[in-house]
């Protein structure tokens, strides 16, 4: 193997005698192939829509969303939050208080 430098840009890669291919071009096109399993979310609300649902404030959310005691959410483009109304539901159901019977 001997060891080529293509630009200043990307570093040192590696050639391998038996191919022209370089062994991270390899690398990546075994890693495009798998790809991360998607999780089955349901019907994404608002902080609005949730908010409603509970009959809280939207600027509560924020804050349990802030302290980390609201329920999970995804944050979709760095700044759109959403929450999985099955999520939400289980959330719900485990601050159920009091008797179930």
């Amino acid at each position: 193997m001997r060891t080529a430098f293509f630009s200043a840009r990307y570093r040192y890669k590696r050639i391998d005698s038996n191919s022209r291919r370089t062994l991270s071009t390899r690398m990546t096109t075994v890693a495009r192939k798998r790809k991360a399993p998607t999780p089955v979310v349901g019907e994404l609300l608002t902080p609005s829509e949730a908010a409603a649902k509970l009959r809280v404030q939207v600027s509560c959310w924020a804050d349990w969303r802030f302290r980390g005691k609201g329920p999970q959410y995804l944050k979709v483009g760095g700044r759109v939050v959403r929450y999985p109304s099955d999520l939400l539901d289980a959330w719900i159901a485990q601050h159920l208080r009091g008797d179930a019977a």
